[in-house]
């Protein structure tokens, strides 16, 4: 139990005043430190103390019809500073509209661009067009209706001249899209569940290039505000990529397919600032043949490339020689990346989770693992991570916070249901949360000014966002999470709960135990603030656990005492609620008791 103070004659106090050793999965349940624990879920430090973590609302309305289920939220900022906020689906891309309020699809080049000519009610499915100029049956098509929002369906049949049939009717009743309103064709993925999502804002153009691993990467013109394919890639143009970045003022393209083969080694740029240029200038690639390792990711950090592959590490430098422009080594042999979004760039490091070990890499021959007391919650015959979906994994850096989330799919789960938080400002010790919903995907939003009443569209009533939401506070940055029924959350550091689901937190202490005997408990002692919660022990090392007590403690941080006398060999404790709460420290009051 740790050196204990003397009370009395008989009675030892077991104060623990700071409880910042986070989660510990990873030993032994007497020999842990009294201010780590076996369950720390629903929780975050702020100033020293644990707290209940802040929940999530909807963000914006996604479209009606089959818009698709987001993956990636992408903060486009041009050279100018200008900031806009695009939304890529399994099915389409999305630009963030009306003052945050809507997502609207995005013309695709050359596609159908009309207006309707007369209006259309709820429940319709022929819609009556000014023009079907370029609209085809099987195209996308996004039908603006009169709240602002979009309708997005595929098209069943088009009458030349007259009207389109969508398979998708149109929401609502009466009339809800009036005479004049757009009617424009867009983008038409086809992403997976299983393959994540890439986004960059090119600095030299202003463009914006995405890709979805499945298909062609493509970008977004600002000047014609169209989506368009990148040009003149490889294989006249079929050439797939896992993923992209920019590094050397260069598109990369990473893990290429390229005339349908495949080429999981190769590393693939651009000319320099001219990513419609991929065979002359300093333009090339690179396969990676010094082992069989896949490659998954590609990041910079500092003057190099990181390339992650599955089992290994390599470095990329750039030579300033005419005839080669880069000099690749392998770093590391022993620990790679176990999917493409499993990490995350937290300024002069990268934090990563590799096929068994979670680490910071920061650019050198070795590696500093971070993961020791929770690995065995993703890896191991025992982790609760589904064994075959770590390609699913995907991280979240909280800039403000420092903080990491590492979100995985547990093997009851259906999409990524739960995740690990690393606390980079507290020698990065973990929690763990679990979301109402599942997440598969996310991104930031960042309003560069903000907005006032004549921005609104439609009266006060109608209005989605909270009020005292970030979203209406000038440069205000908050997390975006996609959610797997096709919802993008707003994760703000504000809203109590999960779309208005409380979640339930739950802190389990180490076992504390004397080698020489017995422990007859006294009371046990909390100073925190909150609502209700539950405290209970249990005496058989947590296979069984009775209620010590239901307490409520008040907004106003205070000490608690909570008595019963119970003797056990061990005794271990457990707090659980859902109100709002906070935890600053705890102690225990016992005395030994022996057979003798």
């Amino acid at each position: 139990m740790g050196e204990a103070q003397v009370v009395g004659e008989d009675w030892q106090n077991k104060f623990v005043p700071q409880l910042l050793g986070g989660l510990n999965l990873n030993a032994n349940t007497e020999s842990m430190q009294d201010n780590q624990f076996l369950q720390l879920n629903g929780f975050v430090y702020y100033k020293g103390d644990l707290v209940k973590d802040t929940g999530y609302a909807d963000f914006a309305d996604v479209p009606s019809g089959v818009p698709g289920t987001f993956i990636n939220i992408h903060q486009h900022i041009t050279a100018s500073g200008a900031a806009s906020t695009f939304g890529i689906s399994n099915l389409s891309l999305y630009v963030l509209a009306n003052s945050g309020a809507n997502w609207h699809g995005v013309l695709l080049d050359g596609g159908g661009n009309t207006t309707t000519d007369a209006n259309v009610s709820g429940t319709d499915t022929v819609i009556p067009v000014a023009a079907t100029t370029n609209f085809i049956a099987g195209d996308r098509i996004a039908l603006r209706l009169d709240d602002g929002s979009d309708h997005i369906s595929t098209i069943a049949s088009v009458s030349s001249g007259i009207s389109i049939t969508i398979d998708d009717a149109v929401p609502g009743s009466g009339v809800v899209a009036t005479s004049g309103n757009s009617c424009i064709e867009i983008v038409k993925l086809s992403g997976t569940d299983d393959k994540h999502v890439f986004a960059v804002t090119v600095p030299w153009n202003d463009e914006l290039v995405f890709t979805n691993g499945i298909e062609v990467p493509h970008y977004y013109d600002p000047i014609s505000a169209t989506v368009k394919l990148v040009q003149n890639l490889p294989s006249s143009g079929d050439t797939i990529c896992e993923s992209i970045t920019l590094f050397d003022s260069s598109l990369f393209l990473i893990k290429t397919a390229e005339g349908g083969s495949n080429f999981n080694q190769r590393i693939r740029w651009s000319d320099k600032a001219d990513y419609t240029n991929w065979t002359t200038g300093v333009a090339g690639f690179i396969d990676l043949l010094d082992s069989s390792d896949d490659v998954r990711q590609a990041r910079k950090l500092g003057p190099h490339l990181i390339v992650y592959r599955s089992r290994s590490i390599v470095r990329g430098t750039i030579t300033n020689n005419a005839l080669k422009r880069f000099q690749w080594d392998t770093m590391v042999t022993a620990q790679g990346i176990i999917s493409s979004s499993a990490y995350a760039d937290i300024g002069d490091k990268h934090l990563v989770v590799g096929e068994n070990k979670i680490y910071i890499y920061k650019g050198g021959f070795d590696i500093q693992e971070v993961g020791e007391g929770i690995e065995a919650l993703l890896f191991g015959i025992e982790a609760e991570m589904a064994e075959d979906q770590g390609h699913r994994i995907f991280s979240v850096y909280i800039k403000d916070s420092n903080d990491v989330l590492i979100f995985f799919q547990t093997g009851s789960g259906s999409f990524p249901d739960k995740c690990l938080r690393w606390h980079g400002d507290l020698n990065g010790v973990w929690t763990t949360r679990e979301f109402n919903d599942p997440m598969q995907g996310f991104g930031e939003s960042v309003d560069s000014t903000a907005f006032t009443w004549d921005d609104l569209v439609g009266s006060w009533e109608v209005q989605t966002w909270k009020w005292n939401s970030s979203a209406i506070v000038g440069t205000s940055r908050t997390i975006l999470l996609c959610a797997s029924d096709g919802q993008v959350e707003e994760y703000d550091f504000i809203t109590a709960d999960d779309d208005g689901v409380a979640k339930t937190f739950t802190l389990e202490t180490p076992d504390f135990s004397h080698p020489n005997g017995n422990l007859r408990h006294d009371y046990l002692e909390i100073k925190g603030s909150g609502g209700l919660v539950t405290v209970s022990y249990s005496v058989d090392e947590g296979v069984t656990f009775n209620i010590l007590e239901v307490v409520t403690i008040g907004t106003t941080p205070k000490k608690v005492r909570l008595e019963k006398q119970f003797v056990g060999r061990t005794i271990r404790y457990k707090i659980e609620g859902s109100s709002a709460f906070s935890l600053s420290w705890f102690n225990i009051r016992v005395s030994l008791e022996t057979e003798y």
